[in-house]
């Protein structure tokens, strides 16, 4: 859905006014900030992936047993990755503030936030009481 709005948005730029614009909050200030927030959160997404080693990968593999990442930024965060993908979704908004950009940023959030507990009973599962230390260590996002 998102790409496809994206692909809409830069492709035929018109169709914006059918995602019912928030035009009070349409101003280059919050564009640029947005455009900070997408950047810096595209990129933080892409460091956090890469420091994961073999830990990284999408969705829950029960079969393969993965070392637990405390160090670097999961040392102040749990979940740095979907921290930046929530960056992601404001920064979006601030760009392209509209209704349907409003309804993809709380659905993200909600969508996020269920996923991290699903992850969250795998980790401790796997991990046990180590997971349990470190969840009681360091914040699930900042």
């Amino acid at each position: 859905m998102l790409c496809i709005y994206t692909m809409l948005y830069s492709l035929f730029p018109t169709t914006y006014q059918y995602f019912l614009p928030m035009d009070y909050l349409n101003s280059e200030a919050i564009k640029i900030s947005g455009l900070v927030i997408l950047a810096a959160s595209l990129t933080g997404t892409y460091i956090v992936q890469g420091n994961m080693k073999k830990s990284w990968r999408v969705g829950i593999d029960e079969q393969q047993k993965t070392e637990l990442i405390t160090g670097g930024i999961f040392s102040y965060s749990r979940n740095p990755i979907y921290v930046g993908m929530l960056a992601s979704i404001v920064g979006l908004f601030m760009v392209t503030p509209n209704g349907f950009t409003l309804l993809l940023m709380a659905v993200g959030f909600i969508l996020i936030q269920v996923q991290v507990r699903v992850e969250e009973d795998f980790l401790q599962k796997m991990h046990g009481q180590s997971y349990l230390n470190y969840k009681a260590s360091v914040r699930r996002f900042i």
